[in-house]
């Protein structure tokens, strides 16, 4: 009987879901490899009709305030060529979904 050897691709590994992951998998004994970008993503301003190439969200992030208001929140994902992208949008807070 062959022992089976898994490996784990983590993107996004440095913090977070990714990070968790790839711990996980480390201690499960199969062997994991994390991604993180070495480089600075830079980030768009969205607008109405904007297209976007998006084929994997990475993060999503809206901040948290106290009151409900219309937030600066950003989203990081992958383009179909592979690319980490970023955009910023307006959104509603975390707050207004606790209303």
């Amino acid at each position: 009987m062959s022992a089976v050897k898994r490996t784990a691709l983590v993107t996004g590994a440095s913090r977070g879901i990714g990070l968790a992951i790839a711990t996980l998998a480390l201690l499960t004994s199969a062997s994991a490899l994390a991604v993180t970008s070495q480089q600075p993503v830079e980030v768009r301003a969205y607008h109405y009709g904007m297209p976007l190439d998006a084929t994997k969200v990475l993060t999503s992030e809206v901040p948290d305030t106290v009151l409900c208001q219309v937030v600066e929140a950003r989203m990081t994902y992958l383009d179909s060529r592979g690319n980490v992208e970023a955009i910023t949008y307006r959104a509603l807070s975390k707050a207004c979904s606790n209303s």
